[in-house]
């Protein structure tokens, strides 16, 4: 939406049809508002700031419509999407090329976006262009524009779905109508079944690198975060996300050079 007036639309389900109504009459105070996601019932989207290459986080006020700035991403890092995974707890967004001659920025970029700083954190080239993203508890991450495709989270790569084309056919992708440029998964996040589970040591190799087991079942993927301190709120990968096993599995996380201290947590989540 490039209007200097951007509103919040809302809609409520009547007997099965979907109304569309206008909740704020009133500016939201923001411009350039892309992408929404619903983030634990708050809802955030995207403000572009053209003139000074970032993206703003911002959340909507549900009752009024009202935006307030959460914070701001990395420069020349330009988000037109969003995609909230309800199981890991993170907040997604796709990069897309923008600008022309010395100024372009020529990405395809999926990122972490921390919900209380706005912070982005790149994870990794997706190979290609997506304006919209959705979490779907079957398969994870989608985006799509020309093609429909399943993203991992763990490196930003894209595995396109299908042979479904939807442009128009002209060899155009880039700009054609029929592109895909919203979508959304559908679930019910009150049946989505996450077994507790429990790490059931951290011991040192013989290289004096720390190993974390827990307990682990097959249909899902577990990876190992790190954080300086519990009070932080971006954690990081350390590794690679692993399938499930049977049983218990382990990964080896610390580096035995490192004198900073460091605390971990393994995320179990869906493929």
């Amino acid at each position: 939406m490039n209007n200097s007036t951007q509103y919040f639309l809302a809609t409520t389900a009547t007997e099965g049809n979907a109304l569309s109504t206008r909740v704020a009459q009133a500016d939201l105070g923001f411009g350039d508002v892309e992408g929404l996601a619903n983030v634990e019932g708050q809802l955030m989207c995207i403000s572009l700031d053209f003139p000074a290459h970032t993206s703003k986080l911002i959340s909507i006020d549900q009752e009024t419509g009202l935006g307030t700035l959460i914070g701001e991403g990395s420069l020349n890092v330009i988000i037109h999407v969003l995609a909230y995974d309800h199981v890991a707890k993170i907040l997604y967004g796709a990069g897309v090329p923008w600008g022309d001659g010395e100024t372009a920025v020529n990405e395809n970029n999926l990122y972490r976006i921390n919900t209380v700083s706005g912070a982005t954190t790149l994870v990794g080239d997706m190979g290609t262009r997506m304006e919209s993203l959705a979490w779907t508890v079957g398969l994870g991450l989608v985006g799509a524009f020309d093609h429909l495709y399943q993203i991992d989270t763990a490196t930003g790569a894209a595995t396109q779905i299908g042979t479904t084309y939807y442009t128009d056919g002209l060899g155009t992708p880039q700009g054609s109508i029929n592109d895909i440029w919203a979508m959304g998964g559908v679930a019910n996040i009150d049946d989505i079944e996450v077994t507790p589970f429990s790490v059931t040591s951290v011991s040192l190799n013989e290289s004096s690198q720390a190993v974390i087991a827990w307990e682990s079942e097959t249909g899902f993927t577990f990876h190992v975060e790190c954080n300086p301190s519990l009070d932080g709120q971006t954690w990081i990968k350390v590794r690679d996300s692993l399938s499930g096993q049977p049983l218990t599995m382990s990964q080896t996380v610390s580096d035995p050079e490192s004198t900073d201290p460091r605390f971990y947590r393994v995320v179990k989540s869906f493929p």
